[in-house]
């Protein structure tokens, strides 16, 4: 809710917009993937490329991960 709250007073929208309520929604979650990343002592690396078409993901452009590794 504090969140929230600093977003809408932030873009100048109320509490119960989306874009506000959405970033108070988002905000814990960053924290938490942050968190798990820490002891790691690095976070995954990440490509933006799109795959290639030999990866069984047709017309897939989200960004993947390229190792991923448990702590």
């Amino acid at each position: 809710m504090l969140v929230t709250e600093f977003a809408a007073r932030r873009t100048g929208l109320a509490s119960s917009d989306l874009l506000p309520r959405l970033i108070g929604h988002a905000a814990p979650v960053c924290v938490t993937a942050y968190e798990h990343w820490l002891p790691c002592g690095s976070p995954p690396r990440v490509s933006t490329r799109p795959p290639s078409p030999c990866s069984g993901a047709p017309g897939r452009r989200n960004a993947s991960v390229i190792q991923s590794s448990r702590c």
